[in-house]
């Protein structure tokens, strides 16, 4: 069996309703929500789960169908010629042509028992002689509860390369303007599961302490062997990388999904290296060597560039077989090895170009 999983339709995150309200008003509410939900331009559909489809049941009596001489056919006919909408034809009303029909659809199950079922003789035989009516709801298959109250959920489905953070923020402002202006009342129980952001939120949250926390240690280990100064310079690596990266990143429409933020955090660890043969080399020249800054830089520069960058390209040539990695498992696990190469490429970059230009205006010998 091959099946067609497109997990942008997979829902961002599902919004419970509950209380001690019935399932019409339950409804209203969702649907509310559901239309304000659906206005936003992040939002591809809302559907709306926990809800049982409105049935009109006609219990017929058997014996008074005998006795009138009325079959199942006939009630058929009586109940679909009645439920009809006709049209017209049109009317010219100034300079505007406007269709008319007629619409004579039920409204409720008091309309469906006064139809007429037969009428022989000057005997008529209205529906509800022989037959109850009433309005209720289809039979239930299965229960859903909050705290032993019904539950209706609304499933939220965000578009394809929309921004997840947003989308769910604007979804949170949407629910508590709601609540805070009556809209929804205040014993109308909200609750929100299965929240995609929660984990992404969260990735995001360890890249940037993984960014915080490898400059601080960069600078510390450093410190020790090229002093302060130098230390920062090649702290200064990490987050210029990230910032190249996050901008090639999105000129190519890549979002900051799950693969991309590990990829990111898997490649924090090899940002510093050229920057630190760069900088420990300029500083070489700088203080030993006596040369000027801007010599110094030149020179460094030159010296090692062709050793840093046929080390980043054989760190890269590992991982640019993975780009051509087949299937379902490669369309998403592709970001891994082309953000490893982003990532890298722009520590290569910093290295030869920013790291130099830093070193040529602000390396110091000491005292």
């Amino acid at each position: 069996m091959v099946m067609d999983i497109d997990f942008s339709e997979f829902p961002i995150l599902n919004i419970n309703l509950s209380g001690d309200f019935s399932l019409d008003e339950l409804k209203i509410h969702a649907e509310y929500l559901q239309d304000e939900i659906e206005a936003f331009s992040e939002i591809s559909k809302v559907e709306i789960t926990g809800l049982l489809e409105k049935e009109i049941k006609v219990e017929v009596d058997l014996h008074r169908m005998e006795m009138s001489q009325v079959s199942f056919r006939d009630i058929e006919d009586a109940i679909a010629f009645e439920n009809t909408s006709i049209a017209g034809g049109d009317m010219l009303i100034g300079d505007t042509r406007r269709m008319v029909r007629t619409s004579a659809e039920f409204t409720s199950a008091e309309e469906i028992a006064n139809i007429i079922v037969k009428h022989e003789k000057g005997n008529i035989v209205y529906l509800k002689d022989i037959a109850l009516v009433t309005d209720g709801y289809e039979d239930r298959e299965s229960y859903a509860r909050l705290d032993t109250q019904p539950v209706v959920s609304l499933n939220v489905v965000k578009k394809s390369g929309e921004n997840l953070l947003e989308a769910t923020d604007k979804i949170t402002s949407l629910l508590a303007t709601a609540k805070q202006s009556k809209i929804l009342p205040e014993n109308l129980t909200i609750s929100i599961t299965n929240d995609q952001s929660e984990q992404t939120r969260d990735q995001l949250s360890n890249l940037e302490n993984s960014i915080i926390f490898g400059v601080i240690l960069v600078v510390l280990v450093l410190l020790f062997f090229l002093g302060l100064r130098n230390a920062l310079f090649v702290g200064m690596a990490i987050p210029l990388s990230m910032f190249i990266s996050f901008v090639v990143l999105g000129g190519m429409g890549t979002t900051m999904n799950m693969v991309v933020l590990f990829a990111l955090i898997l490649a924090l660890g090899m940002l510093v290296d050229n920057a630190i043969v760069v900088i420990e080399n300029v500083d070489r020249l700088y203080r030993q060597e006596g040369l000027s800054r801007l010599e110094a830089a030149k020179q460094g520069v030159g010296e090692i560039a062709v050793a840093i960058i046929s080390s980043t390209l054989t760190t890269l040539a590992a991982f640019f077989p993975l780009l051509f990695w087949e299937d379902l498992m490669g369309e998403f696990m592709g970001y891994i090895p082309m953000t490893l190469i982003i990532v890298l490429g722009s520590s290569l970059f910093v290295a030869l170009v920013i790291n130099p230009v830093f070193a040529s205006q602000f390396v110091k010998k000491d005292e």
